[in-house]
């Protein structure tokens, strides 16, 4: 289904500038594949910038029935999906992702955060059990700096 889509920015909306002209015509109209692409992706993070999560669903899925593959569109669905609050739907895309083994740092964070929020508490402990694994901070890497690794060293001692 597609939708009319409006935007604004700041006070200025952009039906104040082109009323009779919508980001679906601005898609159409514009000449090569690539532009429609880019202008679409565009208007995705405006719509969400904007806490009009339903629209940037549209738009992604009409993005995602061209290019069926991208693991990055399919992400960035389900990130929409969990600032929507359709934590089902989270589970639905990115579920297949981590079944073919991919176990990015995104995917991990946004599927632990659906299951958790939906009591899921196995998939929880599964997922946690693999981001501790996998994403262990090595010696290099701080977290805190001197003097506060002092002040917890007594408090826990």
């Amino acid at each position: 289904m597609k939708k009319n889509l409006t935007c604004s920015v700041g006070a200025i909306s952009i039906n104040d500038v082109m009323p009779d002209y919508s980001f679906n015509m601005m898609i159409e109209n514009s000449g090569h594949i690539s532009d429609k692409k880019i202008i679409r992706e565009l208007l995705i993070e405006i719509s969400s910038s904007q806490g009009e999560f339903d629209n940037a669903i549209d738009l992604l899925q009409e993005l995602l029935e061209n290019n069926e593959e991208s693991i990055q569109y399919k992400i960035r669905l389900g990130e929409l999906y969990l600032r929507n609050q359709q934590f089902e739907e989270v589970i639905t895309i990115l579920t297949p992702l981590f079944e073919n083994g991919n176990h990015s740092l995104e995917v991990l964070r946004i599927l632990l955060i659906a299951y958790s929020t939906l009591d899921r508490i196995e998939e929880e402990i599964s997922i946690s059990g693999i981001m501790i694994k996998k994403y262990r901070p090595s010696e290099k890497e701080k977290y805190m700096c001197e003097k506060h690794k002092t002040f917890f060293k007594k408090k826990l001692t």
